[in-house]
């Protein structure tokens, strides 16, 4: 699966159309896949979405690596208000300098971490021979809050949110426009940086 591919645009559409549902709204898919899908008219509701396309960085350890990382809040008067983060990583299925064991999406401000997700596999994409040829890694949360009460979905990975405290501190990270996502393989406790991409507004 990549960033582009119709399985993450149907994952992503559909995590939106749940915080919209909880929000109350009638309105589609708030958010999909891709740099370029602008902000959609959602009524009452506001949106604020940032995308950082992954590239390759880092002294290049793996040129045919890919990714992309969306942060989208959906906020209702009254009502409430919905965050959703996903990230995926494509790696190809032999990678001479990359170890697909652990990947991580780490996220910083100012040259600060202050974030940092686990990525998990995803079904293997394969070529005309029915043969694997990529390995994506996904994480993908969304909290709502309401008046009635907190939800909150891990639906593929985490994420730990304060990176001072010891242990895992599940959420969503609080994504701001300029803000850095660098996907990281990490063996033995050694990190290697290998894209990097800077959140916008589309």
């Amino acid at each position: 699966m990549n960033p582009d591919s119709p399985r993450f645009t149907t994952l992503v559409a559909t995590l939106s159309l749940v915080a919209c549902a909880v929000l109350g709204t009638t309105a589609g898919a708030a958010y999909a896949a891709g740099p370029v899908t602008p902000p959609l008219n959602l009524g009452a509701v506001t949106q604020t979405l940032n995308v950082a396309v992954l590239t390759p960085c880092c002294g290049n350890p793996e040129p045919a690596a890919s990714g992309v990382a969306q942060s989208n809040t959906l906020s209702k008067p009254g009502v409430g208000t919905a965050n959703i983060f996903s990230s995926t990583v494509t790696l190809p299925k032999q990678s001479s300098s990359i170890s697909s064991a652990d990947i991580r999406v780490v996220l910083s401000r100012a040259g600060q971490n202050y974030a940092e997700c686990s990525l998990i596999p995803v079904p293997i994409e394969t070529d005309s021979n029915d043969e694997p040829n990529t390995q994506t890694f996904l994480v993908s949360i969304v909290k709502v809050v309401t008046n009635s009460g907190t939800i909150f979905l891990q639906l593929a990975g985490k994420c730990d949110v304060d990176l001072a405290t010891d242990g895992i501190q599940p959420g969503i990270p609080p994504v701001l426009t300029g803000d850095v996502a660098t996907a990281v393989s990490v063996v033995n406790s050694v990190p290697t940086n290998f894209l990097s991409g800077t959140f916008v507004q589309p």
